[in-house]
């Protein structure tokens, strides 16, 4: 019966002289001692939530030079952000980007400025899937 060979532990050896716990951490972060890797506030972003974030933020940036509204990228923030703390991407893109299309449509002439301006008091940008995202209330009915 052999013992981890890691200092103060006394499991059992399952591979390589160390125990289930201390061999997982070999394997992930390549020292037993590490418990979690450094680094993001999110465990393992995919390579598509890091394009969304980022065209998001991309065009946060061109709301707030070119149509002098600060503040663009803390609202979908806030319209993106679950109960759990959690951000939802897909969603912080979406409300970023109606945001855009209604701005340059209000420029464009193709919404009055009264049809605009109603429109962004009285709904949520990405409309009711977002709030129903946001207040947990889109799996109710299931």
């Amino acid at each position: 019966m052999n013992l981890c060979s890691v200092s103060d532990c006394g499991n059992l050896a399952r591979a390589r002289g160390l125990c289930g716990m201390h061999y997982m951490r070999t394997r992930r972060y390549g020292d037993p001692a590490v418990k979690k890797r450094p680094g993001s506030q999110f465990a393992y972003p995919s390579k598509r939530t890091r394009t969304r974030v980022a065209r998001a933020i991309q065009l946060a940036g061109l709301i707030r030079d070119y149509f002098n509204i600060e503040g663009a990228l803390e609202d979908a923030i806030r319209h993106a952000t679950c109960p759990n703390g959690s951000l939802n991407a897909t969603l912080l893109l979406a409300h970023v980007e109606k945001r855009m299309a209604m701005l340059v449509a209000n420029r464009s002439g193709f919404l009055s400025d009264e049809q605009f301006s109603s429109f962004g008091e009285k709904q949520s940008f990405v409309g009711k899937a977002a709030d129903e995202h946001v207040s947990g209330t889109a799996n109710e009915g299931l």
